[in-house]
């Protein structure tokens, strides 16, 4: 299955989990169901699809973009912040698995 299949398979299962990453990045105060979705439904996809070219712990962060910590999330990479907190639309880690902008 190719990254585009397979994004396009889970893609309802993404968004609500990444909507739930944006929440972890701009608060540290969540609930434990939260910590739990994150961990069996959104790292395992991150760790598959995302952390070979993306991760700081293997050493990649292609574009500077490092997806396995906080910071990484926050900070972002050479094309600018991967979450934009309160909108989901412009943040570029959503455009990037919906294939909406070429370049990422």
């Amino acid at each position: 299955m190719s990254t585009i299949q397979f994004w396009h398979q889970y893609r309802l299962l993404s968004l609500p989990g990444l909507l739930l990453a944006f929440r972890l990045c701009t608060t540290n105060a969540f609930a434990q169901a939260d910590i739990e979705f994150f961990e069996s439904k959104v790292r395992p996809i991150l760790v598959e699809h995302c952390y070979e070219c993306h991760s700081a712990e293997k050493g990649k962060t292609h574009g500077n973009l490092a997806l396995d910590t906080k910071q990484g999330w926050s900070e972002g990479g050479d094309s600018g912040s991967a979450i934009i907190p309160g909108n989901t639309e412009e943040s570029l880690l959503i455009k990037a698995i919906r294939h909406d902008d070429a370049s990422l």
